[in-house]
């Protein structure tokens, strides 16, 4: 039973009271609620569910944790045995032979590379050869098959096992057939479950390398640990080994065919020095170059000469042409002869001017001296022409001169580009010889390295910290499962209580109620039971017995209905979510209370269909079903309206319910409106519209 002021709510009443009354403000249409209150409340609502199925939680959990436990003792405890190897990515070698074969050291997937080849098939093969694993209980067929007889586990009581049946084994003549046709199959089923056992892992900014395997025997975790790094490091020696043999070996072979090849190179160079008579390239070209220089000083030198001889022959010609008359006039000053001749020309010539002017031209001494001068012109012109054929001859020798210089010069030049192509050729061969004798030497040096460093090879892997047997098993991890299972247990257990908390959608404390509707709780009434002893009406619980604790409880509902704060309410509606839960009780308590302190109050029954006041009060109605209250009453004065039978359905249609209400707030301290909870219908939303305008 719930009462509001004025709206209302309602939900299945708590068990052990007669109702509970929530308090809502006058014209709120539900509860307003911030938001870091409403987490606030939803947080207290998961509370209060783990309190309450706190024995189902508990139960859960012990239960979960009491399989886990069981569970883990079942488990065969297993060890893990940890070796740590230092891998240096660089390291210096006793020859320097990395040119014939290396490994980039420096890069960052040589670590990976390592990690990767210490799990790998061949080394594990290796490792379970050596150490027999094979013949080991924990790794044997045969033992596993007798193991995973039920009747044979540790937490099997021994005085139980001798009672107990065991699994039928084969024959032995089918065992070693099986076992022979098998053996290919058991190995590698072998190798693949000893490598699921071993984890490698590379230290965080280092070059160290944890390696590490899991087995059920402590000291065979550790030796198989230390062997599969002891076997890493032995493989990786054998493997450098093995290609610093391979490199001499494939050295040595080199090595023959390039002596044959620089042999062969050194037989094409002799036979074509000899064939080409060439001792040395460089020698001969040097002799040729400084001839052919000479020869073209030589050509240069007769070009000039000829040039010189050809000016004066062309010198002469010209004289002699312009002269031809006057020899004797010619000014030719180069022969001795031809200039004593002028001489004595111009002698005689001025002795016949001196016996012109003093003779006749028959004078004998005239006639003398111009035949002289004749004969001495004569003799100039030959004398002349003697020099003109003497420098014509100077000229054809300075042009056979000139010829025969190019000639040589051409020829020089000729043998100096054919001694240059035989030369060219000769390089070449030169060469070869000289390329092939050096990758001779440098190949015979490193095969000589390499024969000193067989055997030699240093480690760039080693063990740091060798495999100890462990003193604690590595798994079951008991108290990690355990406490697994109890924060699992836990948690299912919550979800649980939380799903059915979800499901069950009663009432199960004043607490809920207040979760559920957001409203505050202003008391709780005891609920009354019936006594044959003291045969006492509940509606006069206030008046028959005033100190009970039921008159108690509604004087606090009265205490917490006057004292609100905000605003008092003036109408209070009474009602509850389902029938008989003590409406009408409650209201005539309370109603009487508000009385006792001195207040004027109307109570109004507003229940339609099933009335009760009239009972309690000796109204004298006829008919259930009309209405008997005096809210609804549309006549001038209440005693009139008392006593008057309307339909149900007719007075829903009266428009002035709620003026009525009003008008009666007005003429009363307080107005008590009893009636069932039902929202949805016309006649709760007039009352609550009228309580609305009134409060």
């Amino acid at each position: 039973m719930t009462s509001h002021a004025p709206s209302t709510a309602g939900l299945p009443t708590p068990q052990g009271v007669e109702g509970t009354f929530l308090h809502n403000e006058a014209g709120a249409a539900g509860p307003v609620v911030a938001p870091e209150e409403e987490t606030g409340i939803r947080l207290l609502y998961y509370w209060h569910v783990i309190l309450r199925h706190k024995w189902k939680i508990l139960f859960i959990t012990f239960l979960i944790t009491v399989a886990t436990a069981l569970h883990l003792s079942t488990q065969i405890p297993m060890y893990q045995a940890t070796a740590v190897l230092l891998i240096e990515q660089s390291k210096s070698k006793v020859v320097s032979i990395e040119n014939v074969y290396s490994t980039d050291y420096s890069s960052q997937s040589y670590m990976q590379t390592q990690v990767e080849l210490m799990k790998s098939r061949h080394l594990i093969e290796e490792v379970v050869r050596a150490e027999r694993l094979d013949q080991v209980p924990e790794f044997n067929e045969q033992h596993q098959k007798k193991r995973a007889n039920w009747t044979q586990h540790p937490w099997m009581p021994k005085w139980v096992q001798p009672y107990l049946p065991l699994l039928p084994e084969p024959p032995v003549a089918a065992q070693d057939a099986a076992s022979e046709q098998n053996n290919a199959l058991r190995f590698a089923a072998l190798v693949n479950t000893v490598m699921s056992r071993i984890t490698v892992a590379p230290v965080r900014n280092s070059q160290l390398v944890s390696l590490s395997f899991v087995s059920e025997s402590p000291e065979l975790a550790a030796k198989i640990a230390t062997s599969i790094a002891q076997s890493h490091i032995d493989q990786m020696l054998e493997a450098r080994l093995k290609m610093t043999q391979n490199a001499a070996n494939w050295l040595m072979k080199r090595m023959d065919g390039l002596r044959h090849t620089l042999e062969e190179s050194e037989r094409k160079l002799q036979e074509y020095r000899s064939s080409a008579d060439m001792l040395g390239s460089a020698e001969e070209e040097n002799m040729d170059s400084q001839l052919l220089s000479t020869l073209n000083n030589q050509v240069m030198q007769a070009r000039t000469r000829r040039s010189e001889a050809q000016v004066r022959y062309e010198r002469f010609q010209a004289l002699m042409e312009e002269y031809k008359n006057h020899p004797e006039d010619l000014p030719i000053r180069d022969n001795p002869m031809v200039d004593n001749l002028l001489k004595d020309a111009a002698k005689v010539s001025m002795q016949l001017t001196e016996l012109a002017s003093r003779y006749g031209e028959k004078h004998p001494q005239i006639i003398r001296v111009k035949t002289e001068l004749s004969e001495i012109r004569l003799k100039i012109a030959k004398e002349a022409e003697r020099t003109i054929a003497a420098s014509k001859h100077d000229y054809m020798i300075t042009v056979q001169q000139q010829n025969k210089a190019e000639q040589q010069l051409a020829e020089q030049k000729e043998s100096l580009q054919e001694y240059r192509k035989r030369a060219f050729t000769l390089g070449n061969l030169e060469r070869d010889v000289q390329a092939n004798r050096q990758l001779y030497e440098l190949f015979q040096k490193r095969f000589k390295e390499a024969g000193v460093s067989e055997g030699m090879e240093p480690e760039n892997a080693r063990i740091i910290d060798p495999a100890k047997p462990p003193q604690s098993s590595f798994t079951p991890n008991k108290r990690r499962s355990l406490s697994i299972a109890v924060a699992f247990g836990v948690l299912l257990g919550i979800g649980l209580a939380i799903l059915l908390e979800s499901m069950d959608r009663t009432v199960q404390s004043p607490e809920d109620l207040e979760l559920s509707v957001g409203l505050p709780i202003l008391a709780t009434l005891p609920k009354l039971y019936a006594s044959t002893r003291r045969p006492i009406s509940p509606e006069g619980m206030m008046i028959n017995q005033p100190n009970s604790p039921y008159a108690e409880a509604v004087r606090a509902v009265r205490t917490s209905i006057v004292l609100t704060i905000d605003n008092p309410p003036q109408i209070i509606t009474v009602t509850s979510s389902i029938p008989q839960e003590g409406k009408t009780t409650v209201s005539i308590n309370l109603a009487r209370a508000f009385h006792l302190s001195g207040e004027k109050v109307l109570l109004i029954e507003a229940d339609m269909r099933k009335p009760r006041m009239n009972k309690y009060f000796n109204l004298d109605l006829e008919t259930e079903g009309n209405i008997n209250s005096i809210g609804f009453a549309l006549w001038s004065t209440l005693d009139e309206a008392a006593r008057q039978k309307v339909n149900a359905a007719i007075a829903l249609l009266f428009p002035e319910q709620g003026d009525r209400i009003i008008a009666l707030a007005s003429q009363f301290d307080r107005l008590e409106l009893l009636q069932p909870f039902l929202p949805q219908s016309p006649q709760w939303h007039k009352l609550f519209t009228a309580a609305q305008k009134a409060g």
